[in-house]
Formats: C-alpha cells, structure tokens, sequence
C-alpha cells in the first residue's frame, strides 16, 4: 500500500540539538525517497480517503510531517543565530 510506503519514507525527524546540516541532509533524503509515492499517490488519493486504516497512516504521515517542519525551523533558526553572532563579533572590528 502506497500510504504504508510513505509512512515508512517518513522516519521521525533529527533531534533539535542536531547541527542545522545534518537535518538538511536528512530533509533532502526524505524528500528524494518520498517524490515517487506522493506521485503515485496523486493517481489514487479519492479512492482512499474512506479506510479507516489510510487515515490512520494519513494522520501518522501528517504528524511525522509537522515534526520535520518544526526540525527544519529549528535549524534555520540556529543558523540565523550563529550569522547574527558572527556579523556582531566583526561589526566590532
């Protein structure tokens, strides 16, 4: 089934404290093993939206899905930290 194939596509996000590369590195992994399902899912997704069990796995994916916006914002964030700690030690100088 291709939802359980997503599911399984979507592992849970990198911890918050990783550094902000490897959770890029991990976004772009998981966006190239997913195109090919979310494609193939675009064929059929009227036909699934009855089963219990697809939406069991919809809301599984969709949560997986908020972790890893919530992973990715994070790591903009330490990268957004470190620049503006870096541009206020040379401002200095």
């Amino acid at each position: 089934m291709l939802l359980a194939q997503l599911l399984e596509a979507t592992p849970e996000p990198p911890a918050p404290d990783d550094e902000p590369l490897e959770v890029l590195e991990a976004a772009q992994r998981l966006v190239r093993a997913r195109a090919p399902l979310l494609e193939a899912l675009k064929a059929v997704e009227g036909n699934l939206a009855q089963d219990p069990e697809c939406q069991r796995l919809t809301s599984e994916i969709v949560a997986r899905d908020t972790r890893w916006e919530a992973a990715l914002v994070c790591a903009r964030r330490r990268v957004a930290s470190r620049l503006a700690s870096l541009h206020a030690r040379h401002a200095r100088f």
